[in-house]
Formats: C-alpha cells, structure tokens, sequence
C-alpha cells in the first residue's frame, strides 16, 4: 500500500494521512481494474446524471491517455496538464 500511495502523491508534499485506509486489498483492486462501460455511462446520462472526469496527464495510478480517450466522447472531461493522481 505504501508504494500505492506515494504513486498518488507522485512529487507533491500533499499530506494524505487522512485519506489513508486500512481497507483491504481486494477492495482496491475492484476499484483500480473496475470496466467501465460506455453503455452504463449513457444509461446515467440518460437519466440526468452529470458525469464530469478530471484526469492528470501525469497520473500514476491509471494510464491518462487511455483515460482520456475512453472518456472525452462520452463525459464533460478535463485532462489537466503537469498534475497527477490527486490533481497536484
């Protein structure tokens, strides 16, 4: 876990102690190998969810790129340059 969360903070000197969990680590990987589907993203919409995606070009975690490509046709996306997992 630690190595995850020094992936999330990448350069920063962000203080996260808060945010740290004892959860366990299946719970993590469902959440980091979860597949999105465009289906289930329209049928949100459809419904009047707004989905709003904000991605790291610098991110650790996940891989930006694809990230963007996936989300930018289907959600109000931001892909923000120099920043990572957290945003920072």
């Amino acid at each position: 876990k630690s190595n995850f969360y020094n992936m999330c903070i990448g350069n920063s000197n962000l203080e996260i102690s808060k945010y740290k969990s004892d959860g366990d680590i299946d719970k993590l990987r469902e959440l980091l190998y979860y597949n999105w589907s465009v289906e289930r993203i329209e049928e949100l919409k459809n419904r009047g969810v707004v989905i709003e995606v904000f991605i790291g070009s610098e991110d650790k975690i996940v891989n930006s790129a694809h990230s963007l490509e996936f989300f930018k046709d289907i959600t109000q996306c931001w892909y923000i340059k120099g920043v990572g997992h957290l945003l920072r």
